[in-house]
């Protein structure tokens, strides 16, 4: 990336709400700190804020593997994951234990929770809820969860591939600096960054 290149405009690969969209470093930089669960997947980092509880942590390093992808296609996707999906998605097309869907969930659940969060996350207030939806067979249910639609969520994903910009091209810890919470609205990306760089 040259010099005279706005890296604020380089339109980046996100998830908000579970929908698939492509945003600007700009856009996304404030969607990102003003939505309730937040997730940078390059640096493995997420955030959230909801209720005035907060916490911000590294998902693998706390849940694991498998309970990170757990979340992950949690975020992003708007239909509920099935325990069928996560057969396919995450077990190898392997028959997936009940108790064992569950327990992803209630690892990724360790994100909320203290030493983890300022204080721990009321369980209402945590991404997912339990639910079962039916498999279009007679009255038979299936395990599920799905996001709560009345919160919001942003996963960053990287830059965009159809872009001639590559993940190399930007300094990602940007997005872990929240805005100036004295100000009356988020600061611009641009403007964050040459606050930065007058700093040097």
């Amino acid at each position: 990336m040259t010099n005279d290149t706005n890296q604020s405009e380089i339109p980046l690969k996100c998830y908000e709400n579970g929908k698939h969209s492509i945003f600007s470093i700009n856009e996304a930089y404030k969607k990102f700190w003003q939505c309730n669960y937040g997730w940078i997947c390059l640096l493995d980092w997420y955030r959230f804020y909801i209720e005035g509880y907060s916490g911000q942590n590294n998902v693998y390093k706390i849940v694991g593997k498998k309970a990170m992808k757990f979340g992950f296609l949690g975020h992003t996707r708007k239909e509920p994951l099935t325990i069928d999906d996560a057969e396919v998605l995450l077990n190898d097309g392997y028959e997936l234990e009940v108790n064992t869907f569950v327990s992803w969930s209630c690892k990724f659940n360790k994100l909320f929770k203290e030493p983890y969060a300022t204080k721990e996350l009321p369980k209402l207030l945590r991404p997912f809820y339990y639910l079962e939806v039916p498999n279009g067979i007679g009255d038979i249910t299936r395990p599920a969860y799905k996001m709560h639609p009345e919160r919001t969520s942003f996963v960053i994903i990287g830059v965009d591939p159809a872009s001639p910009y590559s993940n190399a091209d930007i300094d990602w810890t940007i997005f872990q600096t929240p805005p100036d919470q004295t100000e009356t609205s988020i600061l611009s990306l641009s403007s964050f960054c040459q606050q930065k760089e007058h700093k040097k």
